[in-house]
């Protein structure tokens, strides 16, 4: 047989250019592994290590929001014994490390505030004596001229009893010693550090409530459904009676008659008819029915208002009349009047039955049954207990409850609604605190329990935080708390600082915006801060 020189060529070349191909592949793994940052590697190992990055749950393990921590066993570089001193302030504690550039990111940003009147600075060195020792925390301090009061845990002893999971974890300390906030990461700015900071000494709703007054609430008190930095939308027009209905709900709350009066004279001007609110209004849109929800909680803020001010008992009297008139049937609420066809709906959402107002209503009013009539709606619509929620609504023609996916925000509503009065099943409370230790609670769900969309959201972790006040859960709390923080912009120097959506403004929606307005309000007086 005659061999072929092209041939022979031909494979020569294949030979040549494998061999090469697979040198270059063995030269970029290679120096993949002399460059590989050595603080990009989850450290968690099981050994009680720390994490740097990437973790559905880095919240330690054994702090609770309010829990007094004011004696940790930390030293001084001389060995001496190092308390939390009682001055008045809050602590801003930082456990860091030297070799970690995540911390060093912060610590940089902490440099830049340490003479600030209101809070004392404090980082905690993570000391294993081994990857982290006293000679290289102090030689990075000093090449780096930091001068921010800085103490060891040796052995990572405080560490460890804390479950602290990653480093940097920031803990703000209350002048009573108390657990006021937890930032697990990088707070990389000094104007992020600045926002976190006035967040728990100024009230943890004072910024969001800042940023709502100056770019969502019209000149008219009205609250716009979202916040368009393009400016495109015209100031003023899209508004919700859901909205004005939290506002009003926030400013009873926090005591604001300036804020109430403005956000129901906005309501009465704009949203009123025949008594209710119609659910919506825009400039562009002709819209003809109500949301028995968003009127019973604008009844309940005329009630509440009334209780403090001595006013507003005519309001909430022709509100409950028109609810009777239009909302309530033999069989128990309808979830809208449509003025235009004159005509009720014919099914109710059971995340509308806010059984506390309901039971007012009726009390009021001399409806009677009109409590039981829904309390029975809901219960007959628990779904199971692996899944414990309530199905999203109920036809009466049918007389049957819808099996659709459910919208998380509406379904936290309806254990929001029972938790008000009690009656929040010990299923619901266990199911809320696995997500909120796991993956967290997603957007929407099927009626067996499985994630049809899967994002966060601010409204869902708000309703969690007021569930677990409503069941004085404060594990729920804190871990609702923490998954909140995580959505919001920190950022002082921002517009959008203490608003929740994206940095670039996109995402700010009114919805979001109150129901974690109303959270942080609650926690305020929950917790005792000022």
């Amino acid at each position: 047989m005659v061999k072929n020189k092209n041939t022979d060529y031909a494979v020569k070349n294949i030979i040549y250019l494998a061999v090469i191909f697979s040198t270059v592949i063995i030269l970029i793994i290679l120096v993949w592994f002399i460059m590989k940052p050595e603080n990009s590697k989850d450290e968690n190992d099981g050994n009680g290590t720390d994490i740097l990055s990437g973790r559905a749950v880095d919240f330690p393990e054994n702090i609770i929001l309010g829990e007094n921590i004011e004696n940790l066993n930390f030293e001084t570089k001389n060995g001496s014994k190092f308390n939390i001193e009682k001055n008045g302030k809050y602590t801003v504690l930082t456990y860091w490390a030297s070799w970690c550039q995540y911390c060093q990111k912060q610590i940089k940003a902490m440099e830049e505030l340490k003479d600030m009147d209101n809070v004392s600075l404090l980082i905690v060195n993570s000391l294993d004596n081994k990857r982290e020792t006293i000679e290289t925390a102090e030689k990075y301090l000093s090449d780096n001229g930091i001068g921010i009061q800085n103490v060891y845990d040796n052995n990572k002893t405080v560490y460890n009893s804390l479950g602290i999971k990653k480093i940097p974890t920031t803990i703000i300390i209350s002048p009573e010693g108390e657990v006021s906030a937890v930032f697990t990461g990088t707070i990389e700015s000094v104007y992020s550090l600045e926002s976190v900071i006035d967040f728990v000494t100024n009230g943890y709703s004072a910024q969001t409530f800042d940023f709502i007054k100056n770019n969502m609430i019209n000149q008219y008190g009205g609250l716009r459904t979202s916040f368009e930095s393009d400016g495109e939308v015209p100031f003023g027009d899209d508004v919700l009676s859901e909205s004005q209905g939290l506002l009003m709900e926030y400013a009873v709350i926090s005591k604001n008659k300036e804020l109430f009066d403005s956000a129901y004279r906005y309501a009465k001007e704009y949203l009123s008819n025949n008594g209710l609110f119609l659910w919506y209004y825009s400039q562009n849109a002709d819209v003809s029915s109500n949301a028995f929800l968003d009127d019973l909680r604008i009844y309940g803020a005329l009630l509440s208002a009334g209780d403090i001010w001595g006013e507003y008992e005519k309001e909430a009297k022709e509100l409950e009349s028109a609810l009777l008139k239009y909302n309530i049937t033999s069989n128990g609420p309808v979830d809208f009047y449509d003025f235009d066809k004159n005509k009720m709906g014919n099914s109710f959402s059971l995340c509308y039955g806010d059984l506390e107002l309901i039971n007012i209503l009726e009390k009021r009013t001399g409806e009677k049954g009109l409590y039981n009539k829904v309390r029975t709606i809901i219960d007959k619509g628990y779904i199971s207990d692996s899944f414990p929620f309530y199905y999203s609504n109920w036809n009466y023609s049918k007389k049957e409850y819808s099996k659709d996916n459910l919208n998380m925000a509406e379904a936290m509503y309806t254990l929001y609604n029972l938790s008000k009065i009690g009656e929040l099943k010990e299923e619901s409370e266990k199911w809320l605190l696995e997500k909120l230790n796991g993956d967290g609670i997603m957007a929407e769900y099927d009626i067996n329990g499985n994630v049809t969309k899967g994002y966060e959201s601010t409204g869902i972790y708000a309703l969690a935080a007021l569930i677990g006040m409503e069941c004085q859960n404060d594990e729920i709390i804190t871990l609702a708390l923490w998954r909140l923080n995580k959505l919001r912009v920190f950022d002082i120097s921002s517009i959008y600082n203490g608003a929740f959506g994206g940095t670039d403004g996109s995402g700010i929606y009114s919805f979001d915006q109150c129901m974690a307005l109303k959270a942080y309000k609650e926690l305020e007086i929950y917790t005792g801060q000022p």
